[in-house]
């Protein structure tokens, strides 16, 4: 049975020019009510309605769909300009010491470059409209700060653990190699790949009112929940539904939920800041979700990690074992047969290695232009 009910939601004069998807709950038990606020990340219009809506809520409990090592990270980012957040320049060895782990990460090179520059073009930072939230509400009384979010480790394990069990590591090799994937999600996004493409190419001219003002209205489309909202509805068809969609969004959604009723327990009021895409989910599941549910979600896969690891382990040692295998056999055969393999040892090692600087070289270009785009963002700015 669920314990919640939609009182009169939000007053008409906040909903006008609203971008935010905004929920009214209450605590069947005991009344106490929750704004859930629906955002688009990086849209200012979002961090906007948050303000608006935490100023008329003047809530108790402020919850924010962060982790604690995220809210720690962004605590600092209270007030500050996008400015602070330009990627260092890593051809100096102390900045490229510190920046050492981000450059691993693969999440840093298929997200966080993107969202560096569309943080340049929107003058924010990813997480704003979260701090906007605890910023607003702490103008008015000493508010408690919730981060209720599952750590952004848990959720990118589980996803990289599903997918490697539910799909297969040789699946989706092949799919992303035949762009097999991608060509059932993109006709669903298509105008979202044309505006990227589009402020790809308006990110290499020189910056002038017109270029910016157009650069600025796609990233505000790019931001925007509704034109992504085909991504998820694709990827459930497919069979990467379990492998992306249910730890990405199903589980923390029952996270979420979970943690804002536990809130609504003992606060008479509070507003919890989460993405447009979870308001749903958290409204059906509000006073539904077990603790059993949560313990599930935020179960760090142990066991399919040490599986995951000693597949790959034992598969980088096939090609090490192959080459001895194939060495001392044509060492043993002699002529012709040694003359080749080191003729194939050569052009293995030949293309490994060109292989490996052309990818190193692309990767470091889209860093640099990124930065060379960051500053003559910087250098508009301040002429202006």
């Amino acid at each position: 049975m669920k314990t919640w009910i939609r009182p009169p939601s939000l007053p008409d004069n906040l909903k006008e020019g609203a971008v935010c998807r905004a929920e009214t709950l209450r605590n069947k038990t005991n009344g106490n009510t929750v704004h859930i606020v629906g955002v688009s990340h990086m849209s200012l219009g979002s961090r906007e309605d948050v303000r608006r809506i935490v100023k008329w809520a003047r809530p108790d409990c402020c919850l924010v769909e962060l982790c604690w090592d995220r809210l720690d990270v962004l605590s600092s980012a209270i007030g500050r300009d996008w400015e602070a957040s330009v990627i260092p320049d890593i051809t100096k060895f102390e900045n490229l010491r510190i920046m050492a782990p981000t450059l691993l990460s693969p999440t840093f090179w298929l997200v966080g470059l993107q969202l560096s520059r569309m943080e340049a073009i929107l003058q924010t930072y990813d997480g704003a409209e979260q701090m906007a939230a605890i910023e607003e509400a702490q103008k008015y009384r000493e508010v408690k700060v919730y981060p209720i979010d599952t750590p952004v480790s848990t959720t990118l394990l589980k996803c990289a653990t599903s997918l490697w069990f539910e799909v297969g590591p040789v699946k989706l090799a092949s799919d992303i190699y035949t762009n097999d994937v991608f060509g059932k999600i993109l006709p669903c996004v298509a105008e979202v790949e044309a505006y990227s493409s589009r402020l790809d190419d308006l990110m290499e001219q020189k910056i002038t009112p017109e270029t910016y003002q157009e650069m600025r209205s796609i990233s505000e489309k790019l931001a925007d929940w509704d034109g992504w909202r085909a991504v998820l509805s694709a990827l459930e068809e497919t069979v990467y539904l379990k492998g992306i969609v249910t730890p990405l969004l199903r589980e923390r959604d029952s996270v979420l939920a979970y943690q804002i009723h536990k809130v609504s327990e003992m606060a008479k009021t509070s507003v919890a800041v989460v993405g447009a895409a979870h308001v749903e989910g958290v409204a059906e599941k509000f006073g539904v979700t077990t603790l059993a549910d949560v313990e599930n979600a935020q179960r760090v896969p142990t066991t399919e990690l040490y599986t995951m690891a000693a597949q790959i382990f034992a598969c980088t040692l096939v090609t090490p074992g192959a080459a001895l295998f194939a060495q001392r056999t044509a060492r043993r055969r002699g002529g012709n047969a040694w003359k080749y393999f080191r003729y194939a040892r050569a052009a293995w090692f030949t293309t490994s290695t060109a292989g490996s600087l052309y990818w190193m070289h692309k990767l470091y270009g889209k860093y640099t232009s990124t930065r060379s785009f960051q500053m003559r963002m910087m250098e508009y700015r301040s002429e202006r």
